[in-house]
């Protein structure tokens, strides 16, 4: 008899890649750095949450005007780097700013019950949670092609060109100003 031996072995860990989060997301600002141009860098702020996990808050910042916008956070517990949970932003917009948010159920009696009934027998699952370096990888990349992160990389650069817009504008109409004064100089003494 030829029993096959379990393996003890955790399947699927691979110990040639360990890296933190933290190292993780620097990858990730050296590659945005070459992306943008020079225009956009990641910023890493280490902090605690208020039941003494540790946390990495991400932040983008355009390095002409060194205005900064938050992208997202990260929380893990102190001293262990795994599990993190990636908290992007987009769970903090309204419901109108969203493409897609839980509809509520308006409806009352026996469905309304039985609606209640099927939301405790359901687990909620938590998509942000990464038990491992590359799920850390593929969540952030997640994270980052989010929605709400393209609108706030692109407003942090359209405030830039909007505020360019208003200087042009309002050099401009100083200069017409100015013509229209001398216009009017030159009509008062002529």
């Amino acid at each position: 008899m030829n029993k096959a031996m379990p393996s003890y072995w955790p399947s699927g860990l691979e110990l040639s890649d360990t890296a933190s989060p933290m190292n993780i997301l620097l990858d990730a600002c050296n590659e945005w750095k070459t992306n943008s141009e020079g225009l956009l860098d990641l910023v890493m702020q280490t902090g605690q949450s208020n039941s003494g996990n540790d946390m990495i808050f991400v932040h983008v910042k355009h390095i002409p005007t060194n205005r900064t916008a938050s992208l997202l956070s990260i929380v893990m517990r102190p001293g262990l780097p795994y599990p993190a949970r990636l908290q992007p932003f987009e769970e903090d917009l309204p419901n109108i700013f969203k493409k897609e948010y839980p509809k509520r159920d308006s409806r009352f009696g026996i469905s309304a019950a039985s609606q209640a009934l099927k939301t405790l027998e359901s687990f909620e699952v938590n998509q942000w949670v990464a038990e491992t370096p590359s799920e850390f990888r593929s969540k952030l990349a997640e994270a980052f092609n989010l929605g709400s992160t393209k609108s706030i990389i692109l407003s942090l650069l359209a405030v830039d060109e909007c505020a360019e817009m208003i200087e042009r504008s309002e050099q401009s109409s100083q200069e017409t100003d100015t013509r229209h004064k001398g216009d009017y100089e030159e009509d008062v003494s002529g």
